[in-house]
C-alpha cells in the first residue's frame, strides 16, 4: 500500500503529539515519583534525575549571558591613545610599551585601557592604513602619536598635530631644547624627538628620527608633557 503526502503528514502529527503526551507524562512521573520519597530517597533522586539538568541549564544560561555582556556590555573607556607610524618596535615592544603605559595611566582596569596601535604603515604606500589615520584623528580618537620625521613634515599643512607652545608649559617645553622639531613656516615646536627611546629599546640605532606629536583634537592633550617625559624615562 502506498502513502500518499497526506497520510505521511498525518502520521507525522500523529508522532509528534505522542511526543508531546510523552514528554508531559515524562515531567508528571517525575514530580510525582519525587514527592513520594523522603529524607535520603528524595535527595538521591533529585541527584540522578533531576540535579543534572538544572547544572546544564545554568550552564548554558551562564555562557549565552557572558556572550551577551561581551558583545553589548559596557566597553572600557580609552584613557589614551597613541599611534605608532610606521612602527620600528615590533608587537612585542608594542605590548611591553601598552602595559607600562597603562600602569602609568590606567586607574581602574576593568573601566579604562590604554591602546598602543602600531597598524599604521603608511611607508608602504597602504591607502587603508591612511584613511584609518586620517578618519580616527579627525574623530579625536587619538592622542598621541609617535611618527618618523618625514610624515610628520607631510602633515605640517594639513594642520593635523597641535602646536607645543599649546599643550606644555614652556619652561617643560624649552627644556627639550634641540629634541624639538620646529616649523619653518611659523617657527613653533610640533615634535619631540623620542628616537634615542626607540634605538635603547631596540638595543641598535634605527637611523631615522621620530617624534612624539600630539594630535591637534586630541582629547588628551594634558596628558602630552607627562606621556613624553615617561617614555624618555625622565619621569
Amino acid at each position: 500500500m502506498k502513502l500518499t503526502a497526506e497520510d505521511m503528514e498525518a502520521k507525522k502529527t500523529a508522532l509528534d503529539d505522542d511526543a508531546s503526551i510523552y514528554g508531559k507524562r515524562d515531567d508528571r512521573d517525575t514530580k510525582e515519583k519525587l514527592a513520594s520519597l523522603k529524607g535520603r530517597e528524595k535527595w538521591e533522586f533529585f541527584k540522578d534525575y533531576i540535579l543534572w539538568k538544572l547544572v546544564i541549564t545554568v550552564a548554558v544560561a551562564g555562557f549565552i549571558g557572558f556572550l551577551l555582556y561581551s558583545v553589548f556590555g559596557p566597553k572600557p573607556e580609552t584613557v589614551l591613545y597613541v599611534a605608532v607610524i610606521d612602527d620600528p618596535l615590533g608587537n612585542d615592544n608594542i605590548e611591553k610599551l601598552s602595559e607600562a603605559l597603562s600602569g602609568r595611566y590606567v586607574k581602574e582596569p576593568k573601566k579604562e585601557k590604554v591602546m598602543v596601535d602600531g597598524n599604521y604603515y603608511l611607508i608602504s604606500g597602504d591607502y587603508n592604513a591612511r584613511m584609518k589615520m586620517m578618519t580616527l584623528t579627525a574623530a579625536g580618537e587619538i592622542d598621541f602619536c609617535i611618527i618618523p620625521k618625514n610624515e610628520l613634515e607631510n602633515y605640517m599643512e594639513s594642520e593635523m598635530f597641535a602646536s607645543l607652545e599649546d599643550v606644555m608649559e614652556k619652561t617643560a617645553l624649552e627644556a627639550y631644547g634641540n629634541r624639538l622639531f620646529v616649523s619653518p613656516a611659523d617657527g613653533r615646536a610640533y615634535g619631540i624627538n623620542v628616537t634615542s627611546m626607540i634605538n635603547s629599546t631596540l638595543g641598535y640605532d634605527i637611523g631615522e628620527d621620530y617624534y612624539a606629536a600630539c594630535v591637534i583634537n586630541a582629547k588628551h592633550k594634558e596628558l602630552f608633557a607627562d606621556f613624553t617625559g615617561f617614555i624618555l624615562g625622565q619621569q
